[in-house]
Formats: C-alpha cells, sequence, structure tokens
C-alpha cells in the first residue's frame, strides 16, 4: 500500500519523489494529497468569480483563539469558509470590506436570523 501512494504521488508531482518518503512514515500522506491548487479552493473561486453575491462576512474562532476562520455568506444561502493566521484575520477583513463593501461585516444574532430568513437582505449593511 505505502509502495502505491509513494507512486502516485511521484507520479503526479515527479521533483517531489523525497516527499513520499518523509511523509507515509508519520501518517500524513493524506494531508499531502489533499494539498492541491489554491485558485481551485472554493473560497478563491467565490472571492474571484462571486464577490457581488457575498451578503455576510464574518470570522470564527474555533479552539479558543487559536484558529480562525473567514466565512463569506452568499446571497444564495450557501457559506463558504476558509482559514486564516490569527495574526492576520484583521487584515483578511479589511481587505474583503474592500472587495464586498455591501456585505455585512461580523457575527451578530440578528445577522444570523436575517441570513437564515432572506441572505439578499444583509446587502448594505446587515440586519438592524
Amino acid at each position: 500500500m505505502m509502495l502505491v501512494c509513494a507512486l502516485v504521488v511521484y507520479f503526479a508531482s515527479p521533483g517531489l519523489m523525497a516527499l513520499p518518503l518523509i511523509f507515509i512514515p508519520f501518517g500524513l500522506l493524506p494531508a499531502l494529497l489533499s494539498l492541491g491548487d489554491p485558485r481551485k479552493a472554493k473560497a478563491f473561486r467565490a472571492l474571484r468569480e462571486r464577490y457581488r453575491d457575498i451578503v455576510w462576512i464574518y470570522e470564527e474562532a474555533r479552539y479558543g483563539d487559536e484558529i480562525y476562520f473567514v466565512v463569506l455568506a452568499l446571497v444564495d444561502g450557501e457559506r463558504i469558509q476558509f482559514p486564516a493566521e490569527a495574526k492576520r484575520v484583521k487584515e483578511v477583513m479589511a481587505a474583503l470590506a474592500t472587495l464586498a463593501p455591501g456585505a455585512a461585516f461580523g457575527f451578530t444574532a440578528a445577522n444570523e436570523d436575517a441570513f437564515i430568513r432572506n441572505p439578499a437582505s444583509l446587502r448594505q449593511g446587515g440586519a438592524s
């Protein structure tokens, strides 16, 4: 099984043959195989192609303040999230504010309720 995994990684990226030898013993090969082209990630596609559909943006801390996710809520009711470094969350949120100026920012119970009832109602600053 390990040989098959090593061959898959080798043929997928010939210049990285040493990586399977490092990752296989630690059981990290699935993590390596899950890495892909970040331009194809759902969140980045949404930012590139559907930025006009973003109605609400908020950050969510998980595991205390160790891991942050930025959540993009779209007009069709979909939520897309991506991780962000804790020390750079404010920077990311500021950049998103310029990309989607009509979106509501920050998590509140009122925004959550409005998003569930009618996502488009969050445009122009959020629920009151």
